[in-house]
């Protein structure tokens, strides 16, 4: 199990504490990825420099090695980073600039943390991506969260660096009506090709499966259940067609 973030939302480490513990007492029977959620507003060497001591709570089931960003939000709500941008001419805005993920990126890497980064929009995707290739070190298998757009040639950059892909599969099971609802707010190749998985398989693209939806959506937020979705294609709310 993978937390993408949070466990360190209140600038502690006790639920990092705590896992060490569980898992020195035996009672921990699964392995706890734990990437330390930095907020744009932070001071960025604070906050690596928090996600480093972090580290200390590894233990053999118990691995805090990555850092979490969230950089645009959803495009569905009209607040990704889109280019071109949405049809009433706004754009999402990004909590970092290029420059300054890049910066982070490099740094992270260096100290031997990998960098997850939540992303949406085309442009917002572009930007991660140059970050990465700028910044970052190949062998560090830098991630792309959530994933919802990617311009054709981001494909190959990732492939060419060992960028991987988490992305949140219950997205793609939008109802009839929200499939509707789309093409009113975004550019059409937004609208019609949303979540890229095949473009992925395709480039070889590593890609995992995350599960945020389904703990907002009234679906239990079970991870057996996410495994059934990402094997059979089929959530059990669906009242629509697969995109």
């Amino acid at each position: 199990m993978y937390h993408e973030g949070w466990g360190n939302y209140f600038v502690n480490n006790n639920y990092y504490k705590a896992l060490q513990q569980l898992d020195r007492a035996g009672k921990l029977n699964f392995v706890v990825g734990l990437p330390y959620e930095i907020e744009s507003w932070m001071d960025m060497d604070e906050a690596l420099g928090r996600a480093v001591e972090a580290r200390k709570y590894a233990s053999a089931r118990v691995i805090p090695r990555w850092i979490k960003l969230l950089l645009d939000g959803t495009v569905e709500s009209g607040t990704g980073l889109i280019d071109p941008p949405y049809l009433d001419g706004h754009q999402g805005i990004g909590n970092w600039d290029e420059k300054d993920l890049t910066e982070i990126t490099r740094k992270a890497n260096a100290l031997g943390l990998t960098a997850h980064v939540h992303v949406m929009g085309n442009k917002g995707v572009h930007t991660v991506v140059n970050a990465f290739v700028n910044g970052g070190r190949d062998e560090m298998r830098n991630i792309l969260v959530h994933v919802r757009n990617v311009d054709e040639p981001d494909y190959k950059r990732m492939a060419d660096h060992n960028i991987y892909v988490t992305s949140g599969i219950t997205w793609h099971h939008f109802s009839d009506q929200t499939q509707k609802e789309l093409p009113k707010m975004l550019p059409a190749a937004m609208a019609n090709k949303a979540y890229p998985m095949k473009s992925f398989f395709d480039y070889g693209i590593p890609v995992s499966i995350h599960s945020d939806y389904p703990a907002l959506s009234g679906s239990a937020d079970d991870p057996f259940g996410i495994m059934e979705i990402a094997v059979t294609g089929t959530y059990h709310l669906e009242k629509g067609k697969p995109i």
